[in-house]
């Protein structure tokens, strides 16, 4: 197994990656520079390195590795914090998460196996427990397409994600699933970090439920987004 230390611009990396269009994925890395980028040939499986010493697959989502450290505030990451990741992908947030704190909770329905396999690769098994169930208000299976991927995902509750394990720092990023969560469950968690989405049909009067509810418990920033699908990254605290 050999490995170079040298940082390549992400654009180069991923030409020698063979992958492409390069100006899309300059677009998505537009602060990538942060990162050293390390390609590494391990069972013909190429990896990424961020300057954290953390390993990714290379793979079309890497680009979410990036997108959560500009979206995320990891430095209000407690060590003693279970964290709740909703919407894990390939370990962007989960992964860094994991270095702050003591356990990560990750739920991702469609990249499960890259998931797995990114924080084996960060020897975190121990600190990390995996489901590949999407949230629901119910409990009956959801098809998802994504990409060139469909999955039949089982799903899971927002209260059974958070019963018995005293959660106290949640990352929600589900297209849309989060209008099925009662706010005042939200509400007893410290820190939260969410990715709102324009989808459903309820996502006006979730919002709306959401900001009623959390502006009595806690400190709240919106963060508009640039984004059809996308209103906002909201980040909260704990009055």
């Amino acid at each position: 197994m050999t490995s170079s230390g040298t940082p390549l611009d992400i654009a180069i990396a991923y030409k020698i990656l063979r992958w492409k269009p390069v100006a899309r994925i300059r677009q998505h890395f537009s602060q990538f520079q942060n990162y050293h980028v390390i390609i590494e040939q391990d069972q013909k499986i190429e990896y990424l390195v961020t300057n954290e010493g953390h390993w990714y697959h290379a793979m079309h989502q890497a680009f979410t590795i990036d997108q959560a450290s500009m979206d995320y505030r990891f430095d209000l990451i407690r060590p003693n914090d279970t964290v709740l990741d909703i919407g894990a992908c390939i370990g962007g947030f989960t992964i860094p998460a994991a270095a702050r704190c003591k356990r990560v909770l990750a739920f991702e329905p469609v990249f499960t196996d890259e998931l797995a396999r990114n924080v084996d690769k960060n020897h975190m098994l121990d600190k990390v427990a995996i489901s590949n169930k999407a949230l629901s208000g119910d409990h009956k299976p959801v098809d998802i397409i994504w990409g060139d991927r469909r999955v039949v995902a089982p799903t899971i509750t927002f209260v059974e994600m958070i019963e018995n394990n005293n959660v106290s720092f949640l990352k929600c990023d589900c297209e849309g699933a989060c209008w099925t969560i009662n706010p005042n469950d939200i509400a007893t968690i410290r820190h939260l970090e969410m990715e709102l989405h324009r989808m459903g049909p309820n996502w006006k009067k979730g919002y709306e439920r959401l900001m009623d509810t959390l502006k009595k418990t806690h400190d709240i920033e919106l963060i508009p987004a640039d984004d059809d699908m996308v209103f906002g990254i909201l980040h909260a605290e704990m009055k």
